[in-house]
Order: structure tokens, then C-alpha cells, then sequence
């Protein structure tokens, strides 16, 4: 059986962030680690040795996934903006019109 990120990756364990599921370990944190351009054994061998790799690479697609939700939140709200814009645009025009 497949595991899927939501059984591998935890909301709310740690402070109320995403941590990797079972432990306390927020995936900012191994992501952090990543950053400093560790390979994914390294991550587990040195600085987290409970983790597996495949936790780890769910931790990446949970943020993969985090970020993804934010940006279609963006986009959402900032076509509103602008559809309210054209909308107080096409009012003001009118009101010049009368």
C-alpha cells in the first residue's frame, strides 16, 4: 500500500506547523536542512536519523503543495481586485457621462 503525504506529513504537532507525522520535526526544519545543499542521506544520517527518506520527500511535496494553495489564493484574490477595479472604473465613467 502506497503511504500518502497526508499520512506521512502532520498539521499542528509542532507549535501549529506541518511537521513530519510521528514526530516533532517541522518540515520547515528539513527543508531547511535541504537548503544548505544536503542530499537527502545526509539529512537522515546526520542531522535527523529517525526520519526516512520517504518522509522526507513527503515533507518536500507537502510544501510543494502549501505553496501551490497559496498561490491559487493569490491569483483568486488578485483577479478579484481587478474585476473591482473595472467595475468602480465603469462607474466612474458613467457618473462623468450624466
Amino acid at each position: 500500500m502506497a503511504v500518502t503525504a497526508k499520512e506521512t506529513v502532520g498539521i499542528g504537532r509542532w507549535d501549529g506547523a506541518a511537521c513530519v507525522y510521528g514526530t516533532r520535526i517541522a518540515v520547515t526544519n528539513v527543508l531547511g536542512v535541504l537548503r544548505l545543499n544536503r542530499a537527502v542521506e545526509k539529512v537522515v544520517q546526520k542531522y535527523h536519523p529517525t526520519l526516512t527518506g520517504r518522509q522526507i520527500h513527503e515533507a518536500i511535496y507537502h510544501a510543494i503543495q502549501a505553496v501551490a494553495r497559496s498561490d491559487a489564493a493569490w491569483i483568486a484574490r488578485e483577479t478579484r481586485k481587478q474585476k473591482n477595479a473595472t467595475t468602480v472604473e465603469k462607474a466612474r465613467a458613467r457618473r462623468k457621462r450624466r
